[in-house]
């Protein structure tokens, strides 16, 4: 289970620099050395917001800047335990968009 709240100010950034963020984070933290923000692909369904790897590891952060889109992210089939891209995964969302009781086990949770 991954628990981890890290704080960034992201109260007046839209979606897509909010991903800038996520790469930023896990280009200095994770040491990510490949970092994809919103690749667009016909090979798959599932499209990460970002997607880093580095020697080991790949990580996925999903920005969410509505509690509906995360509701709706919730139903997708690729959200299921060992299903979906990134070995760990996170949520990075605004700053009191949500509680960490909110996100589900194997998530972390970036604001």
């Amino acid at each position: 289970m991954i628990r981890e709240k890290k704080t960034v100010d992201t109260a007046k950034l839209d979606h897509d620099a909010i991903s800038v963020l996520g790469a930023e984070w896990l280009r200095k933290t994770k040491r990510c050395e490949i970092i994809l923000v919103d690749p667009k692909t016909q090979a798959v369904d599932e499209i990460p917001d970002v997607l880093g790897y580095n020697y080991d590891e790949s990580y996925l952060i999903e920005v969410k800047t509505s509690i509906q889109d995360f509701k709706k992210d919730a139903e997708k089939r690729f959200r299921a335990p060992g299903q979906g891209m990134g070995q760990r995964r996170y949520y990075l969302t605004p700053k009191g968009l949500l509680n960490l009781k909110d996100i589900p086990d194997g998530w972390g949770f970036l604001e």
